[in-house]
């Protein structure tokens, strides 16, 4: 449940949640418009409305499409491209001694079975894209705050993400 306890927090994970009501809603807004972070990870019982609702009326982000579970298809998906300067994962991927983060930086790649289309709107950025030129990992900002939604769940419901070292 979200509520006014969000504020004791800087980050908040919001991990498998079926939705959101208006005043959850209207909690996180004010939580991220006042600097709060919030990292999204919608699970397979994902009431794409309520999130829609929130994502694009509470938080100006993006919207989720349908729940992608061609396994033949998604077997291919790869991470295509990463944002390794971006402050989430600078710190992962930079080299501590020479203090510049380099490009040929092999990131293994989960094995996806299920994803959420990601479908960005004006103020979104995207943090890691798949080889099929769709989101992994998105970024908007509201105000003061960031909000980051995954493509796929914190579980291994969708995809072995969990087991990658990225993911930590």
């Amino acid at each position: 449940t979200v509520d006014e306890n969000i504020f004791k927090n800087d980050v908040v994970f919001i991990s498998d949640k079926k939705g959101f009501t208006d005043y959850e809603g209207e909690m996180l807004r004010k939580y991220i418009s006042e600097g709060g972070g919030v990292f999204i990870f919608p699970g397979k019982n994902a009431d794409i409305n309520s999130y829609n609702n929130l994502l694009t009326s509470k938080l100006n982000s993006l919207r989720l499409e349908s729940l992608n579970s061609n396994k033949e298809e998604n077997v291919n998906l790869k991470f295509e491209k990463i944002d390794f300067e971006h402050p989430v994962l600078s710190g992962v991927f930079r080299n501590q001694s020479l203090n510049i983060t380099s490009q040929k930086i092999l990131v293994e790649s989960p094995v996806i079975s299920s994803y959420y289309t990601l479908l960005p709107g004006g103020n979104v950025s995207s943090l890691i894209t798949l080889n099929n030129n769709k989101p992994f990992i998105a970024e908007s900002d509201l105000s003061k705050g960031k909000v980051l939604i995954s493509s796929v769940s914190a579980g291994n419901e969708f995809s072995d993400f969990p087991f990658k070292t990225i993911f930590l």
